[in-house]
């Protein structure tokens, strides 16, 4: 994986401790970080070096020979074998490297003699891998055993021999006796059959350098020796002691991903149209993808592209890009289209139902206007009774509201004045009494002011006195003159302290001759206000037998 080969939701693998790769979509790249959505269901957040793409459009089965997978990486080689694990398909190509998974269980279908018969003499890669096809290729460069065999075979073969034997319709005897080439025939006139050997083996080791050497890896899915189970972290280890994952490397530092023109036009043909429009052979049409693309480095063969590591994947997220653009694009036709003749047929029938409803509507309303009328003429006669009725029962209900009302006005009229009088005789006790209590503060307060000024202006005359006293006994008849004086005036004012009380409760008897109504009396007595109850405390049983009115100077003297 490359910074500019991942994108936001692209399927990649990332590392995990426990099941060594897993895989996720891409939610979100911070710089060098990216937060990945597992399909296990937890967020992953890992650099973007340390992941690497996911092909999605890899065969449910997985490939044969893991050097056609798109993304030639450790974990695209561990889901690949995981896949063909599941499948019962234990051996597995990578490139000349045979890796074969222990099964720990009996699978006869792969190794009866029907099997066997079917890679006998099969080309190499044409059928599944298979441990008979490695044999079998073995198999066919044939070894021999050479000790002591040119002291057995110094018999010279004579020429007329040789071409009787050649002759033969045996193709086992014409086998052992090919015709020799022209320089041994000129160099020799008898070659023995130790010396034809020798050219046999020579030309033997000679197609032996020429050939590609095979390998096979065994792998043990688990420590527990089970079968169906399938440990990622054991098998990686193995791979990875066993060279596979090595050889991977080496693959990826040249040229990991081969595809071949008509599936590398099939699948990348989309990002150049123009090569597909076009007359050109698939190898043209496959230059001018990769040249439209930018990419370099890479190279085109006989039959197959190419490609450097991470070019794969760049061509992905290009293509996914496209894909994702077509695919929008292709939506919003769609739905224009449904929504269009959605909006077709709905229009329709909307003109259907509304020329129904108006029909229906129309009927209906002929019938009302119909009714209508009736309905009028019947109104008018009932209303103008119900009117009459009405009239002739709202008058009669009018002249009792009236006289209620009129009745209850008078009331509360009557309730008015009566409350309106005890208003005024409770203003009257009140004002009464606030000015008796002025009056009795005020001359209290002149009687002490005479008292004392004349008491101060009778000890300035005592003081005159005593000091006249000194001079002539005469003072001393002057003091008790003028005391006798002080104690008279005292006693006047004490005395006319009393008339003015007594003449003043004769004024409150002549002003307050009123009499009060029991009914007020009670009302008043009522009150919520101290001072106004007590003003009217209720009378004695007898007085109240006594005289049925009571007037305000009587109820004082009480």
């Amino acid at each position: 994986g490359t910074p500019v080969n991942i994108i936001v939701g692209s399927h990649v693998w990332v590392e995990d401790s426990d099941v060594a790769w897993i895989d996720g979509e891409v939610e979100k790249i911070n710089g060098e970080e990216v937060v990945i959505q597992a399909t296990t269901g937890k967020k992953v957040t890992a650099k973007l070096s340390k992941i690497y793409p996911k092909d999605e459009e890899a065969p449910a089965a997985g490939v044969d020979d893991m050097t056609k997978l798109s993304y030639l990486h450790e974990p695209g080689v561990l889901q690949n074998l995981k896949i063909r694990y599941e499948l019962n398909e234990i051996y597995t190509y990578t490139g000349n490297i045979l890796i074969a998974i222990n099964p720990f269980q009996r699978l006869p279908h792969i190794y009866d003699a029907h099997m066997m018969q079917q890679y006998k003499g099969a080309p190499f890669g044409e059928l599944s891998p298979h441990v008979f096809a490695v044999a079998d290729v073995a198999y066919r460069w044939v070894l021999y055993q050479s000790d002591l065999f040119l002291d057995k075979n110094k018999d010279y073969v004579i020429p007329e021999h040789q071409d009787l034997l050649g002759a033969s319709k045996c193709p086992f005897v014409v086998g052992l006796f090919p015709p020799l080439p022209e320089e041994t025939s000129k160099s020799s006139k008898f070659s023995s059959i130790g010396s034809r050997f020798k050219l046999q083996l020579q030309q033997l080791m000679e197609t032996l350098n020429s050939t590609e050497p095979h390998y096979i890896r065994c792998v043990k899915p688990n420590n527990l020796l089970k079968p169906a189970i399938f440990e990622n972290v054991n098998i990686m280890q193995q791979l990875r002691c066993g060279g596979v994952l090595e050889a991977i490397r080496i693959s990826c530092a040249g040229y990991p991903t081969r595809k071949p023109f008509f599936e590398f036009i099939n699948r990348f043909g989309l990002l150049y149209p123009e090569a597909l429009e076009g007359s050109y052979d698939e190898k043209v049409a496959c230059k001018k993808i990769l040249d439209s693309m930018g990419l370099k480095g890479y190279q085109i063969g006989k039959t197959k592209v190419f490609l450097r590591a991470g070019q794969m994947a760049e061509l992905d997220a290009r293509r996914t890009e496209v894909l994702s653009g077509a695919a929008k694009k292709l939506q919003r036709r769609t739905r224009t289209h449904q929504a269009q003749k959605r909006f077709i047929v709905l229009r329709k029938a909307t003109i259907s139902l509304q020329a129904l409803c108006r029909g229906r509507l129309s009927c209906k309303l002929f019938e009302n206007l119909r009714r209508e009328a009736a309905a009028v003429k019947i109104q008018k006669n009932g209303r103008r009774y119900y009117s009459r009725k009405s009239y002739k029962k709202l008058h009669v209900s009018a002249l009792s509201v009236q006289t209620g009302l009129r009745a209850m006005a008078a009331r509360k009229q009557f309730r008015l004045r009566k409350q309106t009088k005890a208003a005024t005789i409770v203003q009257a006790q009140w004002r009464c009494h606030r000015a008796t209590t002025y009056y009795k503060k005020l001359k209290n307060g002149v009687i002490i002011s005479q008292t004392r000024w004349r008491g101060r202006l009778a000890k300035r005359e005592l003081r005159k006195l005593k000091m006249a006293s000194r001079e002539t006994g005469a003072l001393k008849e002057a003091k008790d003159m003028l005391e006798k004086k002080v104690e008279e005036l005292t006693y006047r004012a004490q005395l006319e302290k009393r008339l003015r009380v007594l003449y003043q409760s004769d004024l409150f008897l002549d002003k307050n001759k009123d009499y009060v109504i029991p009914e007020h009396q009670d009302l008043l007595g009522a009150s919520k206000c101290p001072f106004v109850v007590g003003l009217f405390p209720p009378l004695p049983e007898e007085t109240s037998k006594s005289s049925k009115f009571s007037s305000i100077g009587s109820r004082f003297k009480v």
